[in-house]
Parts: structure tokens; sequence; C-alpha cells
């Protein structure tokens, strides 16, 4: 998905909506709280791409990817299962 919009606040619910409507659309199920977690994710970068990216207004383009990957061992609370760390034993 490739999406721009005008560097304004006012247009992220309309950012917010076209990315949980094109995560509707991929074939495998995602779960909600996945769903929630990228719209956030692409909102929070957004609002910094406009707050200290985007001079005089200028457009935004927004190219949110993901990839989905099992972790290697039930999470615990604060370890992780990063792509730029290894799984600790």
């Amino acid at each position: 998905m490739e999406t721009s919009f005008a560097g304004s606040p006012s247009c992220l619910a309309g950012l917010r909506r076209a990315i949980r409507h094109s995560l509707a659309e991929v074939p495998a199920a995602i779960p909600d709280e996945v769903v929630d977690d990228l719209v956030l994710a692409v909102s929070e970068a957004a609002t910094n791409a406009i707050l200290y990216g985007s001079g005089d207004a200028q457009p935004v383009t927004v190219m949110p990817s993901a990839q989905m990957q099992q972790c290697p061992r039930p999470r615990q609370r604060g370890s992780g299962c990063g792509a730029w760390r290894s799984a600790r034993p």
C-alpha cells in the first residue's frame, strides 16, 4: 500500500481508516490487536513526519510494509523476540 496525504494533522483520521481497510483486505486473517498496533504505529510515524519533516504542509507519503513472523518461543514480559537480536536460550 502506498498513500499520500496533505501534511496536516486533520488528515490522520483518514489515513488510519485507509490503513485499517487495507489490512482488512489481506488474505490471511490478522488478529484485531495486531491490526490496532499496526494502525497506531503508522499513525505515530505519519504524525512525526507531519510535525518534524513536512515543512510548509508538504504532502506526506506513507508506504507501510509488514511481515508476520512466529516468535521462536513464548514471549515473556521484557524479553521480546525482535529481528535485531537473537532469541535467548
